[in-house]
């Protein structure tokens, strides 16, 4: 067993949806990535915040969902290293 990945999920405060990823290297003992998902739900779009850490790389995305076309644009923005 080289890493492991966990992923998590609240769906209890609709239509305000969270979700929690994070993967584990064992071989190194490191993390290699955190990854928390906002999502807010509405009829037939979802607007998604998206905080993400990889290694000393910090960043946030913004992006818009259409009901079946899937996600569209977005905006993103590097917070720098830690």
């Amino acid at each position: 067993l080289d890493y492991g990945s966990l992923s998590l999920g609240l769906a209890s405060l609709s239509p305000v949806y969270l979700g929690y990823r994070n993967r584990y290297d064992f071989v190194t003992s490191t993390e290699l990535e955190q990854v928390l998902d906002l999502e807010y739900r509405h009829q037939c779009w979802s607007l998604f915040l998206t905080l993400r850490e990889r290694d000393e790389d910090r960043s946030v995305m913004v992006s818009f969902s259409l009901g079946g076309i899937g996600r569209v644009g977005g905006s993103g923005a590097n917070m720098g290293g830690t």
